[in-house]
């Protein structure tokens, strides 16, 4: 019984983990073939190496290459400027790929010599079939925060526990005593590193009780980086998992404990906050994957309505024709887009997350939807389905792609028939990891459109002229 669990367990979680790299890197760069193709190839190449005809890599050598990855996790996970950045995405890629192989090898190791396979490969499909949906389905049943990619991280580290060397064997005589004093500093250390590193330079506020820890920053990162050393042991692999998996839980559960924090939650598709500002006396909403502000509304009486700050005034440039028809809107966020119009017209945002749509229909925080001029229809659907079902051809003045995480430039560009001659797409291009001014003025100057930007916006046009004077406003400017 205790065989069958081992293998099942050790098939789960890298499946799990899967999943959870995937829902961690498309939260930041996009859903793009490549989000999801790199680490599903990657999953199935540590397969190979865990049942290959020929040794690949020695078990050995990738426990090593797996905690290099823990440490790497930790080390992104644990910086404000490199966490979200390129390389660090790349880092927890190649990293699930090496615990992976790690954990696919030992299942390898064993895999019964004798006797019928039948039941060995039976429980590792149902592992991997779990595993498989332990992000996509069973984490957001149970889970409001983004905990499954964090617990998988320390579940490799407790499956990597019989791999570890007794390092206290040589200082106590018990080997139950030195197994004893080994797992407490596994547990301790990454607790300390990890809660120094978060309130190291900060001056913390945790349900109305201040603490001061901004005259410390040189003195935490130098206990820190002891700690780092006290725990780069490629033989403890546990205390390293544990290490990466609180450094990427932190961020999340400990935003939850602000003064400012109002209320968590999540859905199949993220996991989201909604704080109070009091600098900018604004309610905002945070996606707790990428740490990003997804809008906000402030409270102030002359500015609760206002439009993005790269969008403001654009309204009085653009043609009037464009607003005797109705528009589209890709992606919610709070509804701030239904004030862009200064006309009363009908906006259709179509949002394929419902827990965004309660969030921004609920007037305690966000009232754009409720306010603004306009009949503002919310859809909950997939935008590509219901742009090309639902509208017909040359019935839409705007077409506005207001959040880029799985709006694809060539499907939209596909539906440029919806558009009245004289339409307009406006795409939001604000995404660190792509080049979305690139992507989207290459494909459009290829089918013949024209159009301006500044450094958040595309606009797109079929002719020059049904752009207006928007060239004139602020920061606008040909595309590249």
């Amino acid at each position: 019984m205790l065989r069958t669990i081992h293998w099942f367990t050790l098939a789960l979680v890298p499946a799990g983990l899967l999943f959870a790299v995937i829902n961690y890197v498309t939260a930041h760069v996009g859903s793009t073939l490549s989000t999801w193709g790199v680490p599903l190839v990657l999953y199935l190449f540590s397969l190979i190496v865990a049942f290959p005809i020929k040794e690949i890599i020695k078990p050995a050598t990738t426990r090593a290459l797996a905690a290099i990855g823990f440490i790497g996790v930790f080390f992104f996970a644990s910086s404000p400027t490199l966490s979200s950045s390129t390389i660090a995405l790349i880092w927890h890629v190649g990293a699930f790929f090496f615990i992976a192989s790690a954990l696919h090898q030992i299942l390898a190791l064993t895999k019964p010599n004798k006797g019928s396979l039948v039941p060995f490969y039976f429980v590792m499909l149902l592992g991997m079939t779990i595993g498989g949906n332990i992000s996509v389905i069973i984490a957001p049943l149970f889970f409001n925060n983004l905990y499954e990619y964090s617990l998988l991280l320390i579940s490799a580290g407790v499956l990597l526990l019989p791999y570890q060397t007794l390092i206290f064997r040589t200082v106590y005589q018990s080997k139950w005593l030195a197994q004893a004093t080994a797992t407490i500093a596994d547990i301790t250390l990454p607790i300390l590193a990890v809660g120094l590193i978060w309130i190291a330079g900060k001056s913390v506020t945790i349900k109305g009780y201040v603490i001061d820890f901004s005259g410390y920053t040189n003195t935490f990162l130098w206990l820190v980086i002891i700690l780092i050393l006290a725990m780069i042991s490629f033989n403890r692999p546990f205390r390293l998992a544990l290490l990466a998996g609180l450094a990427v839980l932190s961020n999340p559960v400990l935003a939850t404990f602000e003064e400012n924090h109002i209320l968590t939650d999540r859905s199949l598709y993220g996991a989201y906050s909604i704080v109070f500002s009091q600098e900018e006396l604004a309610h905002k909403l945070i996606n707790l994957t990428n740490n990003t502000v997804e809008g906000s509304q402030s409270i102030e009486p002359d500015k609760t309505l206002s439009v993005p700050k790269n969008l403001n005034g654009i309204a009085t440039h653009l043609p009037n024709s464009i607003y005797t028809a109705p528009w589209v809107v890709v992606g919610l966020r709070v509804g701030e887009m239904a004030c862009l119009s200064p006309q009363e017209n009908s906006l259709v945002f179509i949002e394929k997350d419902p827990l965004i749509i309660n969030i921004a229909q609920d007037s305690n925080y966000f009232t754009y939807l409720k306010n603004c001029k306009g009949n503002n229809t919310v859809i909950n659907e997939n935008w590509r389905k219901h742009l090309a079902n639902y509208f017909d051809d040359k019935s839409l003045g705007m077409i506005i792609v207001n959040k880029f995480t799985d709006a694809d430039t060539s499907e939209l560009y596909k539906n440029l028939a919806k558009l009245k001659d004289d339409g307009i797409i406006l795409i939001n291009i604000a995404n660190p990891h792509r080049d979305l001014l690139k992507e989207v003025s290459e494909q459009a100057l290829a089918i013949g459109l024209v159009g301006v930007h500044n450094s958040s916006y595309v606009a797109l046009a079929r002719n020059q002229q049904h752009l207006g004077n928007l060239e004139q406003h602020n920061s606008w400017q040909p595309l590249p």
